[in-house]
């Protein structure tokens, strides 16, 4: 493992980016996090030269910023991440404040999606290399992230694999602190109201092609069935 690895992630928020973080932190020797900043101004700080950094960004614009460090771009099927997104809104507002707000948010969500969903297909961002994590597959397969931290040049350990991010989950929060794999992340479009701004989402045919492209036809059929 190279002296100061530098992990950009990339990702949409409800992604499960922070699952992945966690998972990293712990093959890397304590390195330092900054969370949710602006790509144009964190390198700015030199001492992110200096060691291990982890380096998360969530709803931005995919970018070549940083050619000296890895780019690993985080994606989560849209339909749960959609649903991971709604959730909080009805907890917060109730379900008919949080359906005229999905209304307005999904078009955004979904342009959002599409443009990293392209970036993972071509695996590069304006000619920068990126490395694709698919979320659904992450969290339930040991073989890919064993091959996941050997392109990373990491010692593959999955004690981080269970560690619940500051922030929580949309449904669970904080109470599977510890016992993370046991979570219903891959069921989530199933955990909440059938409403007509979210059942929109599945006569998209273009994020039926990146499903079924990035996530698998066996996936794409359950949900879409």
């Amino acid at each position: 493992m190279k002296s100061n690895l530098r992990i950009n992630l990339w990702s949409l928020k409800r992604s499960g980016a922070h699952g992945v973080m966690m998972w990293l932190e712990a093959m890397l020797k304590d390195p330092e996090i900054k969370n949710n900043v602006n790509p144009l101004t964190v390198y700015d700080d030199p001492e992110v030269n200096k060691g291990h950094w982890l380096i998360g960004f969530e709803d931005k614009g995919l970018r070549a910023v940083d050619p000296k460090g890895v780019h690993l771009v985080v994606l989560r099927d849209p339909y749960n991440l959609v649903a991971s997104r709604y959730k909080p809104l009805i907890n917060r507002y109730g379900k008919k404040e949080a359906d005229k707000m999905l209304k307005v948010k999904v078009p955004v969500i979904l342009r959002w999606f599409k443009n990293y969903a392209a970036a993972c297909v071509a695996k590069e961002v304006d000619g920068q290399e990126i490395i694709p994590v698919m979320y659904n597959k992450w969290f339930s397969s040991k073989p890919y992230r064993v091959k996941l931290a050997g392109k990373l040049g990491l010692k593959f350990t999955d004690n981080g694999l269970n560690k619940i991010y500051y922030y929580g989950s949309s449904f669970d929060h904080k109470d599977y602190q510890g016992k993370a794999q046991q979570m219903k992340v891959l069921e989530r479009y199933d955990q909440v109201p059938q409403s007509r701004y979210f059942k929109a989402i599945y006569k998209d045919e273009e994020l039926e092609y990146f499903t079924r492209k990035l996530f698998g036809k066996k996936f794409a059929d359950t949900v879409l069935k």
